[in-house]
């Protein structure tokens, strides 16, 4: 190797150093303003910076496009930071956020919002719709209450992350039922599925609702046409006509649930699922309380009163 090619990889090493740099764990309660213009890729992780300032990054590195934040004490994002950047991917997982920070100088740039263990409450309408580009936004483990009608919308999010929040009502998604692909909800507190809120997902293909509070799951394969795989563990399962659909899937279609998932009825708390069979379920009358009960007769779903003794009423 010659003395042109050695400068030569120096240099490259040199420039690729000055790209990518890390400060991680070293204590910092701000951001260094004696960082290289040229870096591309930082990361901030493990440190105890509070706040985010616009004199932090605005203007001052222009070919930035990895922020790693994550691991801080941040509790404020003040409005207008990031002016001059191309961030893509931007890390704020394990702060102390209470709101989704203000990014609209990255609104046609960032493809990747991390901001899972925070403690933001609420998803609003005006917290994402603006960033045009943003196909996957984790928000696991917050303590997210209500997600508001059409807070997706004007995104492209492929990938929705909202595991482990304490969410009662399933999140509106419908905004982007042309994009999403993933959608991750367990851990919440979520008891009923709507059909109208899911059958527009064209594309969706891969749901998990493990650790929910849902007792029936609607019919997956007829209302979402591209799912493959479903994560359903440690659901309360009523085992019952309503869920024979769940025996008449194809050899691809990837479930994931318990071993012994009915919760009812009691005469089936022991039997492993694979020896519950299609047709026992369609034989099994769906309880929606006390007084009424589900029956599934070939095409038609009969509601029983058993306070009116039988008094069936056929639903098409």
């Amino acid at each position: 190797m010659d003395i042109l090619q050695i400068l030569w990889l120096l240099g490259f090493q040199l420039k690729v150093y000055a790209e990518v740099l890390t400060f991680q764990g070293q204590g910092l309660t701000s951001v260094p303003p004696n960082i290289s213009e040229a870096a591309k890729d930082l990361s901030f992780l493990g440190n105890a910076i509070t706040t985010i300032q616009p004199s932090d990054f605005n203007d001052k590195y222009p070919d930035l496009t990895y922020l790693h934040l994550g691991y801080n004490d941040i509790t404020s994002i003040e409005r207008g930071c990031f002016r001059g950047t191309i961030i893509k991917d931007l890390s704020l997982h394990y702060n102390e956020l209470t709101i989704i920070p203000d990014l609209q100088e990255l609104q046609s740039t960032l493809k990747v919002l991390k901001l899972g263990h925070n403690k933001i409450s609420s998803i609003l309408i005006g917290d994402l719709n603006y960033l045009t580009q943003l196909g996957h936004v984790n928000l696991d483990y917050n303590t997210i209450t209500s997600v508001t009608d059409g807070c997706f919308g004007g995104t492209r999010l492929w990938n929705i992350n909202l595991e482990g929040n304490q969410l009662v009502d399933f999140p509106d998604i419908r905004a982007v039922n042309i994009t999403l692909k993933i959608l991750n909800v367990a851990e919440n507190a979520i008891a009923v599925i709507p059909e109208e809120e899911i059958d527009n997902l064209e594309i969706l293909e891969s749901l998990s609702l493990t650790g929910n509070p849902i007792s029936c799951l609607p019919e997956f394969t007829l209302l979402l046409p591209s799912l493959t795989t479903l994560a359903v563990q440690q659901l309360p399962l009523q085992c019952c006509c309503m869920m024979a659909w769940m025996k008449e899937l194809s050899e691809s279609f990837s479930i994931e649930m318990d071993t012994r998932p009915c919760v009812s009825p009691s005469k089936w708390n022991q039997i492993p699922w694979d020896q519950i069979t299609g047709e026992m379920l369609r034989r099994e009358p769906c309880e929606i309380d006390a007084s009424h009960w589900i029956r599934c007769l070939n095409s038609f779903i009969d509601i029983l009163m058993i306070e009116e003794e039988i008094n069936v009423v056929p639903l098409m």
